[in-house]
């Protein structure tokens, strides 16, 4: 898993191509508005590509924005994304839920 997570890159650009080259058979009946929506999601895989191969995007902003120091670093794995360690407490992914579960939450 934590080499999914360090090279998704490159599984994007790899999805991106897959699904440019079935578009003709998956849209032969579509709008071309539904056609347009659906573009945008190959055509970003393949710019996210372009910007994060060989970690270019990363070492742009440092050396712009941080100026040559390290400001942003290599990703890195997480743990599991819904532990309670990684949720902590008042998460993102709590705050609209006590709407839903009479104001219990998650946690």
């Amino acid at each position: 898993m934590s080499r999914l997570a360090r090279d998704w890159v490159y599984g994007g650009f790899l999805s991106g191509i897959l699904m440019l080259v079935l578009l003709p058979e998956i849209a032969r009946n579509w709008s071309s508005a539904l056609l347009a929506v659906f573009l945008q999601l190959p055509i970003y895989m393949l710019h996210q590509y372009e910007e994060h191969d060989n970690d270019r995007f990363r070492r742009f902003v440092n050396r712009t924005i941080g100026g040559g120091r390290e400001a942003t670093e290599k990703c890195t794995p997480h743990p599991q994304p819904l532990s309670p360690e990684y949720r902590g407490e008042g998460s993102f992914l709590e705050a609209p839920l006590p709407l839903y579960s009479g104001g219990e939450g998650l946690g």
